[in-house]
């Protein structure tokens, strides 16, 4: 019958340090906690979308037909212009050298 021995090896900690061990989270609450934030990003990621929406389908919710736009005009020197002005608003498909979807 054999004899089984374990090596039981405990290093002193300084002074201060000894009380600090207790503050630090066992392997049990890191694997707890790992498998919290991964459940909670699995749930977020599965309810990104509403339920019988597909990706890539564009909504259908009606159109008012207007945009409300409201905004200030100035000259070169910051000073407002007074009178009456065209403004031609347009939307693009691009951020810049795209071709206009919509004007008006």
């Amino acid at each position: 019958m054999s004899t089984r021995r374990y090596l039981n090896l405990r290093i002193p900690l300084p002074d201060g340090l000894g009380r600090l061990r207790r503050l630090l989270p066992t392997p049990g609450n890191v694997i707890f906690t790992l498998l919290m934030i991964a459940l909670l990003v699995a749930a977020q990621t599965a309810s990104a979308l509403p339920l019988g929406e597909h990706r890539g389908v564009a909504s259908t919710a009606a159109s008012t037909g207007t945009i409300a736009y409201q905004g200030r005009l100035a000259g070169a020197a910051d000073a407002p212009l007074t009178g009456t002005y065209s403004i031609i608003f347009r939307l693009y498909d691009a951020a810049t050298g795209g071709t206009p979807l919509w004007t008006e």
